[in-house]
């Protein structure tokens, strides 16, 4: 009998482990903004004070979708910086984000970040940004 159990039990994943599979998102697509691939390095700060470093992989006016080695929580805050290379120009993109989603790749997990109170120069150049050809 508890053999039996242990075979069933081996066999079956528990009822709460889901599988991802590489591509597959967590969230069905909602954005509505234009998406404009990057390549620039994003530094997220999380609430309890991690410092993740990763690459911006694309951005929209509300939002970004960062690279990094790990999965954010969905629903979390996160402080945003990103460093953005622009008409030889450097400017730094800064926002209070939320995740919204991930994506497990083969180098990693791209986050979906919403930017729920991006500063003013941020809103004005990913606006003027991604309306770009």
């Amino acid at each position: 009998m508890l053999l039996s159990f242990l075979s069933e039990s081996i066999m079956s994943p528990p009822s709460s482990f889901v599988r991802l599979d590489i591509g597959k998102s967590t969230t069905k697509e909602k954005r509505s903004g234009l998406r404009k691939k990057v390549a620039w390095r994003a530094t997220i700060r999380t609430t309890d004070k991690n410092v993740l470093v990763g690459q911006t992989e694309n951005v929209s006016p509300n939002g970004a979708l960062v690279s990094l080695n790990l999965c954010l929580k969905m629903d979390d805050l996160v402080f945003v910086e990103i460093d953005a290379f622009h008409n030889n120009k450097r400017l730094l993109l800064q926002a209070i984000g939320v995740v919204k989603g991930f994506t497990l790749t083969s180098k990693g997990y791209n986050n979906n970040l919403f930017f729920k109170t991006p500063t003013e120069t941020t809103t004005t150049f990913l606006k003027s940004y991604t309306a770009e050809a």
